[in-house]
């Protein structure tokens, strides 16, 4: 169950809240986002492991903490900041260390050997249909199997102080816009690339690169399990079922500008100015004529109406007006019609585009026939015949039009 969400501009940037510092430590970092960039997302949980997103893995301990570096685990002398990269080895989609049994390096050290981790979902721009970067954090001062795994796992506890909230042990999910897409410059966030700019910019630069970051963060979020359940183990997919999140933003939808390093192929703006422009194909969907395979098919649709028939139909228009229908028939047909003892009633030969024939329950001598039960056989030359039971109730002659 989500139970927070904000846009990155609104956050705080206290304790145990998913705001932070800035590159120099002065300042909170929210400065540099910038709400009207904000954009509306879809955020979705899925237990589907090949959706998931590759990710940096944040410290959320609210004060600077003693962990140890992934790369030589007995130095611990390199305290790491809240919202800094953590220096834990990166795991693969089960959660799994390089060294362990099973531990796929594929998935474990794409874009990282250290702090990477991976999001049980993804995330889509909803204006534009691009997919973003996204990282979560993890709070290592609750340690064990929740602060220190490198996975997005939060518990159902939550806990309100007078100037406090602490919020299924700190999992918080931040999602990035694609900065280089609307600005045009590329040394800014792109759209998704399995993490390797967030990677790049949060442990090899990390105070312009931080500022790049944090610039292009979209939105903020927070998730919990309900109360009497968990999440799946980690090879199972976390996830019990598929959970989208909808974030929309009442604003216009912004002209597109070409940058490099565009998906390809890339959008030409001269067709509408940049603005959204949708294309559709009824390819498929055509209507199909003289196909052997749809009469076979639809055989069983044809059908009598009203079936059965007490006295009167909606199909007739007077007292003197009989009148049922056979529907559903196809182009061309014959129909014959049987009393129970064998006897030809009435025929029709069909052969026009109208999809009905009417009966007005008369024999071939036009004069009306008894109430009781009909067999009616209904043939599609090249097709397929059919056999239809149909019972009338007759009404009695109405002498007021004689």
């Amino acid at each position: 169950a989500l139970v927070a969400r904000a846009p990155f501009a609104l956050i705080g940037s206290g304790a145990f809240q998913p705001g932070g510092e800035d590159p120099g430590g002065n300042e909170s970092i929210i400065i540099a986002a910038d709400l009207n960039q904000s954009t509306s997302v879809l955020v979705v949980f899925t237990p589907d492991k090949t959706k998931w997103t590759r990710c940096p893995v944040l410290e959320m301990c609210p004060t600077a903490v003693l962990v140890p570096d992934g790369t030589d685990p007995d130095n611990t002398a390199d305290a790491t900041r809240k919202l800094r990269m953590k220096k834990d080895f990166s795991v693969d989609k089960n959660g799994r260390y390089t060294g362990e049994d099973g531990y796929n390096p594929n998935e474990g050290e794409l874009n990282g050997s250290t702090g990477m981790g991976w999001f049980p979902g993804y995330a889509i721009e909803l204006e534009t249909g691009e997919r973003l970067n996204m990282a979560f954090g993890e709070d290592s001062f609750w340690g064990g199997d929740i602060g220190k795994d490198m996975l997005w796992n939060p518990n159902g506890e939550i806990s309100v102080g007078q100037d406090y909230a602490i919020l299924a042990g700190g999992h918080w999910i931040y999602v990035f816009n694609n900065l280089r897409r609307s600005s045009g410059d590329a040394a800014q966030m792109p759209h998704y690339d399995e993490g390797a700019f967030l990677q790049t910019s949060l442990l090899n630069d990390p105070a312009a690169g931080r500022t790049r970051t944090w610039k292009a963060c979209n939105w903020v979020g927070s998730g919990a399990v309900i109360p009497g359940t968990e999440l799946l183990p980690v090879t199972e997919g976390l996830i019990p079922s598929e959970l989208k999140v909808r974030l929309c933003i009442n604003k216009p939808y912004l002209t597109y500008k070409p940058y490099n390093g565009q998906p390809e192929p890339g959008v030409n703006i001269d067709r509408n100015g940049g603005l959204g422009l949708y294309t559709f194909s009824t390819e498929g969907l055509e209507t199909q004529t003289a196909v052997n395979s749809v009469e076979k098919d639809n055989l069983d649709e044809i059908a009598m109406v009203p079936n059965p028939y007490y006295a009167f139909s909606g199909y007739e228009t007077s007292r003197l007006d009989n009148r049922v229908k056979f529907i559903n028939l196809p182009r061309k047909c014959t129909i014959n019609i049987y009393n129970v003892s064998g006897t030809l009633v009435r025929q029709f030969r069909k052969d026009n585009d109208l999809t009905y024939v009417d009966w007005d329950l008369k024999n071939q001598k036009n004069v009306p026939v008894s109430g009781g039960t009909y067999i009616c056989h209904v043939e599609v030359p090249g097709a397929g015949e059919t056999v239809l039971k149909w019972f009338g109730v007759m009404r009695p002659v109405d002498l007021q039009n004689f």
